[in-house]
């Protein structure tokens, strides 16, 4: 799979993965948010001094991928919820640390 792609999308749910093995320093793409308030990002594998940022936006259109956002929650490697209500737009964006490590990002997001 490649990086943003969509693993499941339903009636009150969207699961997509951010990050597939993703070893260098990388951003995923913009992904439409608004209608999944909740949301849940996974992380696995992020190397000692790298990190991954969740990104937002209030854009009327899709940013362009290279394009930051404000940081709405700094990813750790476990199973955390991050507080991006209200906004259209979320991306993740991947430092890598000393010694590479893929990461795989999932983001699962709900209707209320």
């Amino acid at each position: 799979m490649a990086n943003g792609d969509i693993i499941s999308v339903g009636a009150d749910e969207l699961i997509v993965k951010m990050f597939d093995a993703q070893s260098a320093s990388a951003s995923s793409p913009w992904i439409h948010v608004k209608d999944y308030p909740e949301k849940n990002f996974h992380a696995d594998a992020i190397e000692t001094g790298g990190q991954i940022e969740i990104m937002v936006r209030n854009d009327e259109n899709q940013p362009l991928a290279a394009t930051d956002g404000v940081i709405a929650q700094t990813v750790v490697p476990a199973a955390l919820a991050a507080d991006v209500t209200g906004y259209i737009w979320a991306k993740a964006k991947k430092t890598a640390g000393g010694t590479p490590a893929p990461s795989t990002l999932i983001m699962m997001a709900r209707r209320r």
